[in-house]
């Protein structure tokens, strides 16, 4: 387990990597989606918090687990594969 220290320079290094691969520089106000499976909560807590504080608008996906992609990919129907929830662009992932 990462201690708070750990998160917290991970969650920098992680600002670092959105900020150098964009071309363009984050202004006030821009949107940056948060997605991380279960054990990474603390760290997207940390992320949001950050995120926040640079005048950001931080949205937040939590990802399926293991045993929900399992059974949507084993025992969906057709129609279920290819449903896309309203205001979302691609499905299953959260």
């Amino acid at each position: 387990m990462l201690s708070e220290t750990h998160l917290e320079n991970y969650a920098d290094v992680l600002w670092w990597g959105l900020t150098t691969a964009r071309r363009k520089r984050f202004r006030k106000n821009d949107i940056v989606q948060i997605r991380f499976h279960t054990a990474a909560v603390r760290l997207a807590e940390i992320l949001y918090r950050k995120l926040i504080e640079r005048g950001l608008n931080p949205v937040v996906r939590l990802m399926l687990t293991a045993d929900m992609e399992r059974s949507f990919y084993r025992m969906s129907s057709e129609r279920q594969i290819v449903f896309i929830p309203r205001g979302r662009r691609f499905s299953p992932g959260g």
